[in-house]
């Protein structure tokens, strides 16, 4: 009787297993679908086959970040932004899917406190990320925060990874604060 459950359970699991692989191979075909998809022009083809391959891989953020970059090309901008939050729910430490949805947000639906909350969380991840630190900084200046954009540069300054950019727009904050010696 044991031996007739162990093979029951060990054809459960074999099953479960192809089950998976064959998932996951068509969730790979799907996204080399989107992509072609896209190179040829069909937006609405590359953001079904994107689709389904966030169905058929629910632990890979990549598909819900070809249709987040299809939905801004169609300038469906809110509905990009809730996809890259369905990224982030699927991979919660990849420090570039909240600079994408932070830059989502600066750049196309000017909502600067989300986008300063996501770049704050992609700084958090990685401290090393240059770029995430400098936009960072420039949505603080123009949320009109200098004293914490002044500090994210300064900061940048001190660790010798501020950009031109960002000494620039470093001295614009002094001047603007009172301070134009330094």
């Amino acid at each position: 009787m044991s031996r007739v459950i162990f093979r029951i359970a060990a054809g459960f699991l074999v099953g479960a297993l192809v089950f998976l692989a064959a998932s996951l191979s068509l969730s790979e075909y799907y996204l080399n679908e989107e992509t072609r998809l896209l190179a040829a022009g069909d937006l609405r083809g590359a953001l079904e086959a994107a689709r389904m391959a966030a169905r058929l891989d629910p632990f890979d953020p990549e598909p819900l970040e070809g249709e987040s970059f299809i939905l801004q090309q169609q300038g469906h901008y809110e509905e990009a932004a809730s996809s890259m939050r369905t990224a982030i729910e699927r991979d919660p430490h990849n420090y570039v899917l909240y600079l994408m949805l932070g830059n989502l947000q600066y750049t196309r639906l000017n909502n600067l406190g989300s986008a300063v909350e996501n770049y704050r969380d992609a700084v958090r991840l990685n401290p090393n990320a240059t770029a995430a630190s400098t936009v960072l900084a420039q949505a603080l200046m123009r949320k009109g925060d200098l004293g914490a954009a002044r500090e994210v540069y300064e900061g940048l300054e001190e660790e010798r990874r501020i950009t031109f950019q960002g000494l620039y727009d470093l001295g614009r904050i002094y001047v603007r604060t009172g301070e134009p010696q330094k």
